[in-house]
Protein backbone atom coordinates (compact mmCIF):
# COMPACT_ATOMS: atom_id res chain seq x y z
CA UNK A 1 0.00 0.00 0.00
CA UNK A 2 1.45 3.40 -1.00
CA UNK A 3 1.81 6.10 1.93
CA UNK A 4 0.63 9.59 1.47
CA UNK A 5 3.84 11.05 1.14
CA UNK A 6 4.81 8.83 -1.39
CA UNK A 7 1.54 9.37 -3.52
CA UNK A 8 2.42 12.98 -3.05
CA UNK A 9 5.74 12.32 -4.48
CA UNK A 10 4.54 10.52 -7.41
CA UNK A 11 1.91 13.27 -7.94
CA UNK A 12 4.38 15.53 -7.89
CA UNK A 13 6.99 13.85 -9.82
CA UNK A 14 4.23 13.40 -12.10
CA UNK A 15 3.35 17.27 -12.54
CA UNK A 16 6.85 17.55 -13.34
CA UNK A 17 7.57 14.82 -16.07
CA UNK A 18 3.83 16.21 -17.76
CA UNK A 19 5.37 19.92 -17.76
CA UNK A 20 9.46 19.33 -18.37
CA UNK A 21 9.66 15.96 -20.30
CA UNK A 22 6.35 15.22 -22.34
CA UNK A 23 5.76 18.38 -24.29
CA UNK A 24 9.85 18.22 -25.73
CA UNK A 25 8.84 14.12 -26.72
CA UNK A 26 11.01 12.56 -23.61
CA UNK A 27 8.75 9.75 -23.25
CA UNK A 28 10.68 8.01 -20.08
CA UNK A 29 8.57 8.30 -17.79
CA UNK A 30 9.94 5.69 -15.44
CA UNK A 31 11.98 9.15 -14.04
CA UNK A 32 8.46 9.36 -12.02
CA UNK A 33 8.51 6.06 -10.20
CA UNK A 34 11.73 4.86 -10.11
CA UNK A 35 13.28 6.72 -6.81
CA UNK A 36 10.45 4.28 -5.16
CA UNK A 37 12.55 2.06 -2.56
CA UNK A 38 10.51 -1.15 -2.52
CA UNK A 39 10.56 -3.63 -4.75
CA UNK A 40 8.52 -7.07 -5.08
CA UNK A 41 10.65 -9.54 -6.85
CA UNK A 42 12.68 -7.05 -8.11
CA UNK A 43 10.32 -4.87 -9.38
CA UNK A 44 7.94 -1.59 -8.98
CA UNK A 45 5.20 -2.81 -7.46
CA UNK A 46 1.60 -2.70 -10.12
CA UNK A 47 -0.12 -0.28 -7.66
CA UNK A 48 2.92 2.34 -7.71
CA UNK A 49 2.70 1.83 -11.99
CA UNK A 50 -1.63 2.34 -11.13
CA UNK A 51 -1.13 5.08 -9.04
CA UNK A 52 1.84 7.08 -11.95
CA UNK A 53 -0.93 6.10 -14.59
CA UNK A 54 -4.09 7.46 -13.19
CA UNK A 55 -2.33 10.62 -12.35
CA UNK A 56 -0.90 11.28 -15.76
CA UNK A 57 -4.97 11.27 -17.38
CA UNK A 58 -6.30 13.12 -14.28
CA UNK A 59 -3.26 15.70 -14.57
CA UNK A 60 -3.78 15.52 -18.50
CA UNK A 61 -7.44 16.57 -18.48
CA UNK A 62 -9.03 17.23 -21.60
CA UNK A 63 -5.71 17.25 -23.31
CA UNK A 64 -5.49 13.83 -23.22
CA UNK A 65 -5.70 13.19 -27.20
CA UNK A 66 -2.55 15.09 -27.98
CA UNK A 67 -0.74 12.70 -26.84
CA UNK A 68 -1.36 9.76 -28.68
CA UNK A 69 2.40 8.94 -29.37
CA UNK A 70 3.38 9.16 -26.01
CA UNK A 71 0.24 5.95 -25.36
CA UNK A 72 1.85 4.16 -28.27
CA UNK A 73 5.47 4.83 -26.98
CA UNK A 74 4.71 3.01 -23.59
CA UNK A 75 3.08 -0.08 -25.34
CA UNK A 76 5.97 -0.54 -27.92
CA UNK A 77 9.20 1.30 -26.12
CA UNK A 78 9.16 1.05 -22.51
CA UNK A 79 8.83 -2.41 -21.42
CA UNK A 80 6.53 -4.42 -18.83
CA UNK A 81 6.11 -1.12 -17.12
CA UNK A 82 4.86 0.82 -19.99
CA UNK A 83 2.71 -1.68 -20.63
CA UNK A 84 0.90 -1.38 -17.74
CA UNK A 85 0.64 1.42 -17.54
CA UNK A 86 -0.49 1.59 -21.45
CA UNK A 87 -3.42 -0.62 -20.29
CA UNK A 88 -4.18 1.09 -16.99
CA UNK A 89 -4.26 4.66 -18.72
CA UNK A 90 -7.11 3.30 -22.36
CA UNK A 91 -9.24 1.66 -19.14
CA UNK A 92 -9.46 5.34 -17.95
CA UNK A 93 -10.02 6.60 -21.67
CA UNK A 94 -11.10 4.41 -23.96
CA UNK A 95 -14.94 4.96 -22.70
CA UNK A 96 -14.66 8.71 -23.61
CA UNK A 97 -13.65 8.49 -26.95
CA UNK A 98 -13.57 5.27 -28.18
CA UNK A 99 -13.53 6.95 -31.96
CA UNK A 100 -9.95 8.04 -31.00
CA UNK A 101 -8.41 5.30 -28.66
CA UNK A 102 -10.33 2.05 -30.43
CA UNK A 103 -7.04 2.31 -32.98
CA UNK A 104 -4.66 2.82 -30.89
CA UNK A 105 -5.69 -0.44 -29.22
CA UNK A 106 -6.47 -2.12 -31.60
CA UNK A 107 -2.76 -1.49 -32.68
CA UNK A 108 -1.58 -2.94 -29.35
CA UNK A 109 -2.96 -6.46 -29.25
CA UNK A 110 -1.97 -6.28 -32.94
CA UNK A 111 1.30 -6.81 -31.60
CA UNK A 112 0.71 -8.46 -28.62
CA UNK A 113 1.28 -11.58 -27.25
CA UNK A 114 -0.91 -13.94 -24.75
CA UNK A 115 0.31 -12.71 -21.75
CA UNK A 116 -0.27 -8.70 -22.88
CA UNK A 117 -4.13 -9.86 -24.23
CA UNK A 118 -4.70 -11.11 -20.73
CA UNK A 119 -3.26 -7.47 -19.30
CA UNK A 120 -5.46 -6.04 -21.34
CA UNK A 121 -9.13 -8.13 -20.24
CA UNK A 122 -8.14 -7.86 -16.86
CA UNK A 123 -7.45 -4.00 -16.91
CA UNK A 124 -9.48 -2.86 -20.03
CA UNK A 125 -11.89 -5.08 -21.14
CA UNK A 126 -12.87 -6.17 -17.69
CA UNK A 127 -13.55 -2.68 -16.26
CA UNK A 128 -15.34 -2.06 -19.47
CA UNK A 129 -17.65 -4.72 -19.23
CA UNK A 130 -18.49 -3.83 -15.39
CA UNK A 131 -19.17 -0.55 -16.63
CA UNK A 132 -21.65 -1.39 -19.51
CA UNK A 133 -23.31 -3.46 -17.03
CA UNK A 134 -23.55 -0.60 -14.40
CA UNK A 135 -25.52 1.08 -17.32
CA UNK A 136 -27.61 -1.25 -18.02
CA UNK A 137 -28.86 -2.00 -14.41
CA UNK A 138 -29.08 2.18 -14.04
CA UNK A 139 -31.47 2.35 -17.27
CA UNK A 140 -33.58 -0.74 -15.87
CA UNK A 141 -33.70 1.27 -12.45
CA UNK A 142 -35.44 4.09 -14.35
CA UNK A 143 -37.71 2.44 -15.75
CA UNK A 144 -40.82 1.12 -13.86
CA UNK A 145 -40.40 -2.76 -14.94
CA UNK A 146 -37.44 -3.03 -13.14
CA UNK A 147 -38.48 -4.62 -9.95
CA UNK A 148 -40.65 -7.06 -12.61
CA UNK A 149 -37.14 -8.02 -14.58
CA UNK A 150 -35.08 -8.23 -11.17
CA UNK A 151 -37.83 -10.68 -9.80
CA UNK A 152 -38.25 -12.89 -13.32
CA UNK A 153 -34.38 -13.14 -13.14
CA UNK A 154 -34.25 -14.20 -9.94
CA UNK A 155 -37.13 -16.85 -10.48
Amino acid sequence: MLTIDWKERLNMDTADFLKNKLPKGDYDFEIIFIAYPERVNGKIPAEVISQVANNIVQQLGKKHELYLPFYNALWAKKGDYGKQAFAQILSKLLHRKPSVYMPVLEGAISTADEAEIILFWTRLCYLLFVNILINIWIRFLNLGTAKIWIYRALL
